[in-house]
């Protein structure tokens, strides 16, 4: 051990502190709370930063795929599911799923009001994990091909529960809102109520499953022949195209010719069939339906098409959010030209500018306590030199150089400083696993958007304060240990 540490462990083992005892009890104390109050601080942000992030991820994905070209809205353009391109970047090895969903505006409306929402189409598989964890009321829908009944099941917020005074197991009313169609009425079940805290979505977002989402949207172009009038001797037929855009084409096909017409008058004996074909020209897709007669009587069949595999959107999430740029840019150049990707911070900018306000304030609380921190140690590490002069001279008359005897003061100061961040750290990581395994702080879910004050603990970050604390209080008392130097040792003694 050097001279100088072994003057300063004596230092700490005398018994009888003098009078700067209670200046340096007040210096650690104040190094204590400070610690408390940026762990505490940084934990929390941390928190709130996590869990809301987490929350939005949930409903999104941390990529979103859609088509270049936009529909307006909450709904995105129609874009034709590729199995191919779901397997090519589910081999990613960023990504964690893919899988297809489609958003649309709407109207939910019960027997006491009604609310303009946004439905959201998905697979009850692919999104258990995450409803699960915000579902407060009921159980999560099966939307099973197998049984119909199940997909006319939704999952609402516990806001819309309340607006519409319903409660799990009542019917409501929907309507799906398409292009210039006028919505039907269709009567679905609520299956579940959930609660994020995220109001932006909570106030929207109704679950449905994908499969009656295409249906009902028309994601894809539908003909459809309607009979208008029959006589003894003729046929009128009616021809409507059902699609959510303007940028398409119909005709009828009678034989070989093609007529371009809303309305046909055929003869019952007519023995060709008619065909209605209509062309998504936006996405190529050609959809038709027939007409066929015999025996004076009809028959209207409607030809299988990729209609049932539109989407609006794939909904990408990666193993680590922070893998999330990087992943964005290596996505970009697997897609088609046709398709864009952005990523969940593009998404909702004004959440995230609120998050990241709560970083500068972190950094405002951690400049603070560490100033207060440096002030109260400077000030007990120059009463302890003051009272310790007589040594000072003592040392510096046996020839102990002032670079030695500064050390001294360094070794002392960081040994009190040490000694605060113990129990700093002591009580602020015990007040941190309070709050993160018990929830005691609750909030209002309107106001912060979570239930309970969200605690991070981050050992790499708790690591980092500390000897970042440690350096800078440890550099800032060289300058009060410098005034060594400027003591004279006749002075010292005499002053003794």
């Amino acid at each position: 051990m050097s001279l100088s540490r072994f003057i300063s462990s004596r230092l700490r083992h005398q018994h009888n502190g003098g009078s700067a005892r209670p200046i340096v009890r007040i210096a650690q104390g104040a190094i204590a709370l400070g610690m408390i109050t940026m762990m505490i601080s940084i934990g929390l942000v941390n928190g709130f930063q996590k869990e809301i992030k987490s929350k939005m991820v949930g409903f999104g994905g941390h990529l979103k795929i859609t088509s270049n070209l936009q529909s307006g809205g909450e709904a995105n353009a129609p874009i034709l599911q590729d199995t191919t391109l779901m397997g090519t970047i589910e081999r990613h090895p960023t990504v964690a799923y893919i899988h297809p969903t489609a958003h649309l505006p709407g109207i939910v409306e019960s027997k006491k009001d009604l609310q303009g929402v946004v439905f959201k189409g998905m697979q009850h598989q692919e999104e258990a994990s995450f409803l699960s964890k915000i579902l407060i009321e009921g159980t999560l829908p099966e939307w099973s091909n197998n049984e119909p009944d199940t997909l006319r099941e939704v999952v609402i917020s516990s806001f819309l529960k309340n607006e519409l005074s319903v409660e799990v197991g009542q019917k409501i009313s929907l309507y799906f809102l398409s292009g210039n169609e006028t919505p039907r009425q269709q009567n679905f079940t609520i299956k579940g109520i959930y609660e994020s805290g995220l109001e932006e979505f909570d106030h929207k977002i109704v679950f449905v499953s994908l499969q009656q989402l295409q249906r009902y949207a028309h994601l894809g172009i539908t003909p459809q022949i309607v009979l208008e009038d029959k006589s003894n001797e003729t046929f009128t037929i009616n021809g409507a195209v059902l699609c959510n855009h303007d940028d398409y084409e119909w005709y009828w096909k009678v034989g070989k010719e093609k007529i371009k017409a809303l309305q046909l008058v055929i003869p019952i004996n007519h023995p060709q069939p008619v065909k209605l074909i209509a062309h998504d020209l936006r996405l190529d897709l050609r959809d038709s339906v027939e007409w066929t007669f015999h025996d004076s009587t009809y028959d209207i069949h409607e030809f299988a098409t990729q209609a049932d595999q539109l989407i609006g959107s794939y909904e990408i999430g990666l193993k680590d959010f922070d893998d999330m740029t990087v992943a964005q840019r290596e996505l970009y150049d697997l897609i088609p030209f046709q398709l864009g990707i952005e990523n969940v911070l593009e998404q909702h900018p004004e959440i995230i500018a609120w998050l990241q306000m709560l970083d500068i304030n972190v950094v405002i609380i951690i400049v603070l306590m560490i100033v207060i921190s440096i002030i109260n140690m400077t000030s007990a590490l120059l009463i302890i030199i003051l009272e310790k002069q007589n040594m000072i001279g003592t040392f510096k008359s046996m020839g102990m150089s002032n670079w030695k005897l500064l050390q001294v003061f360094v070794y002392h100061s960081i040994y009190l400083i040490g000694k605060g961040l113990m129990w700093g750290n002591i009580v602020g990581i015990g007040l941190m696993c309070i709050q993160k395994f018990t929830g005691i702080i609750q909030l209002d879910p309107n106001q912060y958007y979570v239930k309970e004050v969200p605690m991070d603990i981050n050992w790499g970050y708790i690591l980092a304060l500390n000897i970042g604390v440690i350096i800078v209080c440890a550099l800032a008392m060289m300058l009060p240990a410098a005034y060594v130097s400027k003591i004279r040792p006749i002075k010292a003694i005499r002053f003794h």
